[in-house]
């Protein structure tokens, strides 16, 4: 629920720069949130089929769409930057730093993208490394979701190989900027969007919604309901789709049967990040002053993933060119 927002993730009452996002529960949060259901109420209304699969995507695709407007709006300037969190963010050992983002280093190009940690993952992990240690809680131990990555970059993009090399880390690297915890100017944020978009577009192409196992829900979705995480507890459907052994990671979806789009497109935000913007990484309140600059990953091959054809697919796809 956005109301818990300021409180839990930000630990400052009194941050009134800072706005929830409802699209999960019943709470309506402030008069100043924002409700993605005022704005797709057919299709990402909270709790509704998709929104359950995408989870914090679908706020982050139209966040990102209207970034630009917002900047505008608040006469902010050029040199305008948009943050987004968890509202779990202190939870997950991530409390928002650097007074709130107000003093979070400089940007070093138009491309620079803020994240924090100090629990932001293990430091030097590659997504490669990932993939194999979340393919052992997958399906017979298969990298599902590897596979269907793969599957998306070759389908879209032309890039026949391995797209976890996009975000590769060494030792001494930072930690990769995972949960979608990140600063930007709106420009970066439209781009996100788009990719993210594009992304689901392919995985509700590649994935029907008919494609459903025979599984029910499991009795969690009942505690899920009381503690106001689901704002209505008839999600069977939701449910068979999310436990269809494809690509889904089955650890966590066995236990929820939500969020299941969610987790490939946090990979793929992982990998946007790490190959098309400039990183700067703040471990602490004590790095708030410069930050730690990560170069972008060195990819030779990678066909046609660049923000300019992510326009034109996500251009084709809203004009109707397919």
């Amino acid at each position: 629920g956005t109301s818990r927002l300021n409180e839990s993730a930000l630990g400052a009452p009194g941050a009134d720069h800072a706005f929830g996002v409802r699209v999960a529960g019943a709470d309506g949060g402030r008069p100043c949130d924002f409700d993605a259901s005022k704005f797709s109420p057919a299709v990402l209304a909270p709790d509704s089929f998709y929104q359950t699969l995408m989870s914090e995507h679908a706020a982050l695709i139209l966040l990102g769409l209207a970034a630009k407007d917002v900047s505008n709006a608040a006469n902010a300037g050029p040199r305008h930057r948009l943050g987004t969190c968890s509202w779990k963010a202190s939870l997950k050992g991530r409390p928002v730093p650097c007074d709130l983002l107000r003093r979070a280093p400089g940007a070093s190009s138009a491309r620079s993208v803020v994240y924090w940690g100090p629990d932001a993952g293990a430091e030097g992990t590659s997504l490669r490394t990932h993939q194999r240690y979340v393919a052992k809680r997958q399906p017979r131990g298969q990298d599902l979701m590897r596979a269907t990555i793969d599957r998306f970059f070759k389908e879209v993009f032309r890039f026949d190989g391995d797209a976890s090399a996009c975000a590769d880390a060494r030792d001494g690297d930072p930690a990769l900027p995972w949960s979608n915890y990140f600063l930007a100017p709106p420009e970066i944020w439209e781009e996100l969007a788009k990719f993210d978009l594009v992304a689901s577009a392919w995985l509700d192409a590649a994935y029907p919604r008919d494609g459903a196992s025979g599984g029910g829900c499991p009795a969690t979705y009942a505690t899920l309901h009381a503690n106001g995480v689901l704002a209505r507890p008839d999600v069977e459907s939701e449910c068979r789709y999310c436990r269809a052994r494809h690509w889904t990671n089955w650890h966590r979806c066995r236990v929820g049967c939500h969020r299941c789009w969610s987790y490939v497109l946090e990979q793929l935000n992982v990998i946007y990040f790490r190959a098309l913007t400039d990183l700067v990484y703040v471990h602490d309140e004590d790095a708030c002053g410069a930050g730690r600059r990560w170069p972008r990953a060195a990819t030779e091959r990678r066909g046609d993933f660049e923000p300019a054809f992510v326009a034109r697919v996500y251009e084709g796809l809203i004009g109707g060119g397919g």
